[in-house]
C-alpha cells in the first residue's frame, strides 16, 4: 500500500474534478496527479530513493504539498526543516536525529545545507523545472504499510521538539476513521489556513485528496488572506489553529465584521478555546465551531462542537469514537468516572515512539497507550475534562499552584480573551507568580486577582497581573513557556514603578 493509493484512484476515475485552488491557480485531480508524479521523477533524478529521509523547507503551500506527496510516491520519507532563527542549533540536531540525507530548499543559497555534513541540497525550482519536461511517471511505490512516510515534530511546548514517525498504514487508518466524523468528498472544499508542516493540517489535506474533495490553500498567511480566500473560492469548510483563531477574531473585530461566514464548520486544533474567544468567533467568523483536542502523536483524541459545548462548556470534548480515554492513578490503574488523574489514550491509528529518545518514548507510550502529559478526568459519557499538565503545578516558595486552574478562572472573565501564568525569580531569590492576560476590554487587575483568591485562596493568586497584546507561541501555535517566562520577567521589570498588587500569602503554607 501507499498513502497515495486513494488519490490515484480519484485521479484516474475523475481527472477533471477539482483538487486544489490556490490564488489564481486551479488544479484538477488529473493535473495535480501529473504534477506530483513529475516532481517524484525529478526527485529520483536527484538520487532520492525509497526509504531515504528528506527534509523539506517551508515554501508556497502548493509546492510544499507537491514535494511531500512526491516523496511518498517513491517511498521516501519527508521531514520538516525548522526555522533556524527561532531555535538556533535545534534544526541541525533534529536533522541528524532523523537521519536526513537530502534537503529540499526553496531557492539556491537560502539556507546553508552544505554546513551539515552528508546532507545534499536539492532546490525546489530545479524540481519543478524538471517536472515541466514531459516524461513517463515513475511507478507508485507499494508495500509501505509498515514503513514511515513522514517524520513529524511534537509541539515542543516544554522543550525541544521530538521526532515522531508515522507510517503509511497508520495515516491511512486515521484517514478512514476520521472520515466518519468530518464530512469530506466530492463537492467539499476545505480551506486550510495553517502550515502544512503541522501534522494536523497535513492529515486533513491528504484526507481531502483521498476522498475526492478539494483543497483551498492561500499563498499568504495574513489574516486578511483568510477572508479573501473565502470570498474568492467559496470553501464549504475551513481549518486553522487556535492561535490563528485569536487573529481572526481580532481582524473581524477591527473590520467590524458582525456576521459569520457561510461555512458549514470551522475546525480548530492546538488547544482548548477560551470561552470569550469562542463566543466572538461564533459571532464574527463561523457559527459552527469544532475544536479538536489532540496531539501530533495520536491525532484527534476528542472534539467538541457547538451542541456539545452548550451541554458541557468545561469539557475539551467527547473522545473520538475509535479512541479509548482513561484517567489513571500513579500506578496506571484506571480511576472511576469523573476523578482527576493522568490522562491516557488508546487508538488503532497513532504513533508509537520518538526517534532517538527511548526515555521519552517509555514515558509517553506504554502497553499500547499514549500519555500526553495532561491531567484530567473522563466522565461516564466519555467527555474529557482537562486539569492542566503534569508540569502545570508550580512550586512558588513552598506553595503548589496549578497554573491551568488559575488560567481557567482568568479566561472566564468577560474582560479577558486568554491568559497564561509563569514564575519570575527575583534578585532576592523569591519566586513571584505572574499572570499575563490578553485583554478584550479594560482589565481590572485587582478584580481578577480577587476572582482567583475566591476560588483558590490568596496564597495561590498571582502576585502581578499584566496585560499583553499577545502571548508568545511556538510553530505549532501553543504557548511557548520559555518565551513566556522571559516576557513575564521583562514586563515585571518595566512595571516595577507601577502600583503594586499585594503579594499576600506567597510565603509559607506548603501543600
Amino acid at each position: 500500500m501507499n498513502i497515495l493509493d486513494s488519490f490515484a484512484r480519484h485521479a484516474q476515475a475523475h481527472p477533471k474534478h477539482l483538487a486544489l485552488v490556490s490564488q489564481d491557480k486551479v488544479f484538477s485531480y488529473g493535473q495535480l496527479w501529473a504534477t506530483v508524479g513529475s516532481v517524484a521523477l525529478a526527485l529520483q533524478a536527484h538520487g532520492v530513493r525509497r526509504g531515504e529521509r528528506v527534509a523539506v523547507s517551508w515554501m508556497a503551500p502548493p509546492a510544499y504539498l507537491s514535494v511531500v506527496l512526491a516523496l511518498a510516491w517513491i517511498g521516501a520519507v519527508s521531514t520538516m526543516a525548522r526555522d533556524e532563527k527561532t531555535m538556533p542549533g535545534e534544526r541541525d540536531r533534529i536533522m541528524r536525529r532523523d537521519g536526513v540525507t537530502a534537503w529540499v530548499l526553496p531557492a539556491p543559497g537560502v539556507e546553508g545545507a552544505a554546513a551539515l555534513v552528508g546532507i545534499r541540497p536539492i532546490h525546489v525550482l530545479d524540481l519543478f523545472n524538471r517536472a515541466s519536461t514531459p516524461g513517463a511517471l515513475p511507478q507508485l511505490a507499494q508495500g509501505l504499510a509498515d514503513e514511515p512516510w513522514r517524520i513529524t515534530l511534537s509541539s515542543g511546548t516544554t522543550g525541544e521538539s521530538k521526532s515522531i514517525p508515522w507510517t503509511h498504514g497508520q495515516l491511512a487508518a486515521l484517514q478512514r476513521l476520521q472520515l466518519d466524523v468530518y464530512p469530506s468528498g466530492p463537492g467539499e472544499r476545505l480551506l486550510i489556513f495553517a502550515s502544512l508542516a503541522l501534522g494536523f493540517s497535513m492529515v486533513h489535506a491528504t484526507m481531502q485528496l483521498a476522498s475526492g474533495a478539494a483543497l483551498v490553500l492561500p499563498l499568504l498567511s495574513s489574516t486578511a488572506a483568510f477572508f479573501a480566500a473565502f470570498d474568492d473560492t467559496r470553501p464549504t469548510r475551513a481549518l486553522t489553529t487556535t492561535a490563528v483563531g485569536f487573529d481572526l477574531a481580532a481582524y473581524a473585530r477591527k473590520t467590524a465584521r458582525n456576521e459569520p461566514l457561510r461555512l458549514s464548520s470551522l475546525l480548530l486544533g492546538g488547544s482548548v478555546l477560551p470561552p470569550n474567544l469562542r463566543r466572538e468567533l461564533e459571532q464574527r467568523v463561523c457559527a459552527n465551531l469544532r475544536v479538536v483536542y489532540g496531539s501530533t502523536e495520536a491525532g484527534a483524541m476528542a472534539h467538541i462542537d457547538n451542541q456539545s459545548y452548550l451541554a458541557n462548556p468545561a469539557s475539551a470534548g467527547r473522545a473520538m469514537p475509535w479512541v479509548r480515554a482513561e484517567a489513571v492513578d500513579e500506578a496506571d490503574q484506571p480511576l472511576p468516572a469523573g476523578e482527576i488523574g493522568r490522562l491516557r489514550f488508546h487508538s488503532p491509528a497513532m504513533a508509537g515512539e520518538y526517534l532517538g529518545d527511548p526515555e521519552a518514548s517509555a514515558r509517553a507510550f506504554k502497553s499500547g497507550w499514549y500519555y500526553p502529559g495532561d491531567l484530567g478526568s473522563v466522565d461516564a459519557h466519555r467527555n474529557v475534562f482537562l486539569a492542566g499538565r503534569d508540569d502545570d503545578v508550580i512550586n512558588v516558595d513552598g506553595v503548589k499552584v496549578n497554573s491551568a486552574m488559575v488560567r481557567q478562572v482568568l479566561d472566564a472573565d468577560p474582560s479577558v480573551i486568554e491568559s497564561a501564568v509563569s514564575v519570575v525569580e527575583q534578585s532576592d531569590g523569591r519566586r513571584l507568580l505572574v499572570a499575563l492576560v490578553v485583554p478584550k476590554a479594560d482589565v481590572d487587575a485587582a478584580h481578577l486577582q480577587r476572582l482567583v483568591e475566591e476560588k483558590f485562596g490568596a496564597v495561590r493568586a498571582p502576585s502581578r497581573i499584566l496585560s499583553v497584546e499577545a502571548l508568545p507561541r511556538n510553530p505549532a501555535g501553543k504557548v511557548d513557556r520559555k518565551a513566556l517566562a522571559v516576557l513575564a520577567a521583562a514586563l515585571l521589570g518595566r512595571a516595577d514603578s507601577a502600583p503594586q498588587v499585594p503579594a499576600a500569602g506567597n510565603e509559607g503554607e506548603a501543600s
